[in-house]
């Protein structure tokens, strides 16, 4: 029966921080393919607008400021900044 016990601490000892790295993967990943397609999305937005006024352009811009609003500020800073802080903290 003890060694069952043993067994079972062990398994949660080494699934939940690989658990946890998984999760905190998936965010940085999020957060870094929302923020690259906000910035190259406003990009084309701006220069579309700026170039030739087509209407598709502000289109762009709010898709950008959309994807830039949840990588940045949703992702970034109210899921990984906590996140960081906490292990820096923890170390």
């Amino acid at each position: 029966m003890p060694l069952r016990r043993l067994s079972a601490i062990m398994q949660e000892a080494i699934i939940e921080p690989l658990l946890e790295a998984a999760v905190f993967g998936v965010e940085v990943a999020l957060f870094v393919l929302l923020t690259a397609a906000g910035v190259f999305s406003e990009h084309i937005g701006l220069e579309t607008v700026a170039t030739s006024g087509d209407t598709i352009g502000l289109w762009y811009v709010y898709v950008g400021f959309v994807a830039l609003y949840v990588g940045v500020y949703l992702v970034g800073y109210d899921r990984l900044l906590p996140r960081l802080q906490q292990r820096l903290q923890s170390a």
